[in-house]
């Protein structure tokens, strides 16, 4: 039995690639052949050649611009200066096909170079409010891009404006008085703290945090991910405590992902230095910048490595990269940034490993689509719910 076309195997098949760019007698029997057996080799050949006729309009500076993670770069530069002239966009095609799974979710080349066949149900997608707790049990719903003022009963003001929250005319105090603010999946939103501290809050995420900050420290507590730039105070560190680990700096500018269905709590130097405690034993490291943490959430490990700090915190400007990451681990990140549910009937494609760009002005049935149309992964959609067979 013939194995089942996919549009991977087609881009990166030099037969196929030169009869949609030089068909002839001689090389168009095998591909008609395949094209009259079925209707799904015929749709699957005819987007293989939509995409190979949009590549050869685009200039090879305008994909690698969209290819900003710097190992992809690199290689793909490699790649161009070992084609010769008169094959370089047959050689870029097929180191496109390569990173196949790059063009699938980033969609921004060719989107509109064809339009989509997959026929995914509409999905649900209005999103919940974020949640604003007072020190004094008061709850605020503040919707997207709100304009709001908010007097605590300490008389300080907690105002809303554009997507971004700040607590304003707020000194350190003696007796700390808690506030928190719940921000739920396919939202994110930005909070100033009271020392000008500037907080970006991920989907799915809680901060607690006080209306004024103690005489000693400044302490903030997090469940979820957040991108800290701490404003610099010598005389009182600034600290960040999960469930696992306390964080402690005096002005940084740093990443912590604590999301509890993790293994391990992942903290991302941008700048400054850090201080990583774990809660559960005597283990501690000092982070510099481009470097990670990875704390097991039961204190068996603790370690660091150097990584691209892009990857970690480009959700802040409405971003995603994924290098070489398992599609099971992109689908927990989709999950909270448009609050779907997805369901994987395989578990074996949970180990298939992308490599990409997702953008959240991107729709999810756009990026779901362009994902099935470059694998043999097959997906189905009910309301906000996904399934993956």
């Amino acid at each position: 039995m013939q194995e089942k076309l996919n549009i991977t195997g087609l881009l990166s098949n030099d037969d196929f690639v030169d009869w949609v760019n030089n068909p002839n007698i001689s090389n168009s029997s095998i591909w008609l052949e395949l094209i009259k057996k079925s209707d799904d080799n015929r749709i699957k050949i005819e987007e293989a050649k939509k995409i190979i006729t949009s590549f050869n309009s685009i200039t090879v500076d305008e994909f690698s611009n969209e290819m900003t993670n710097i190992d992809i770069k690199d290689q793909w530069q490699s790649v161009i200066k070992k084609s010769s002239p008169k094959k370089k966009s047959f050689s870029w095609l097929k180191y496109a096909a390569i990173f196949v799974a790059f063009i699938s979710v980033v969609g921004t080349i060719y989107k509109t170079k064809f339009s989509s066949t997959a026929d995914f149900n509409q999905l649900h997608q209005d999103y919940d409010n974020v949640i604003v707790t007072l020190s004094n049990g008061e709850v605020v719903e503040i919707q997207d891009k709100d304009s709001i003022s908010i007097t605590t009963i300490h008389g300080d003001v907690v105002e809303s404006k554009d997507g971004e929250l700040r607590i304003i005319n707020s000194q350190y105090a003696s007796n700390l008085s808690w506030q928190a603010i719940k921000v739920p999946r396919g939202r994110k939103i930005a909070i100033i703290l009271s020392d000008g501290t500037k907080v970006h809050l991920n989907s799915d995420t809680e901060l607690v945090y006080p209306d004024k900050f103690g005489n000693e420290n400044r302490l903030v507590k997090l469940k979820g991910e957040a991108f800290f730039d701490v404003a610099h105070n010598a005389d009182k560190p600034f600290i960040v405590e999960n469930n696992t680990q306390t964080i402690t700096v005096l002005g940084t500018k740093f990443n912590l992902n604590c999301y509890d269905n993790q293994s391990f709590v992942k903290t991302t130097l941008v700048e400054g230095s850090v201080k990583i405690n774990s809660k559960l034993n005597s283990k501690s490291l000092i982070l510099s910048p481009n470097e990670q943490s990875s704390l097991a959430v039961d204190g068996s490990e603790l370690d660091k490595k150097n990584v691209d700090t892009k990857l970690y915190t480009s959700w802040i400007n409405e971003i995603l990269y994924f290098n070489n990451e398992e599609l099971g681990s992109i689908a927990i990140k989709l999950e909270r940034w448009y609050d779907v549910k997805i369901i994987f009937n395989n578990e074996e494609n949970k180990k298939i490993h992308f490599t990409g760009i997702v953008r959240k002005d991107k729709s999810i049935t756009h990026i779901l689509d362009l994902i099935e149309k470059t694998s043999n992964i097959e997906i189905s959609s009910n309301k906000n719910e996904i399934i993956i067979n």
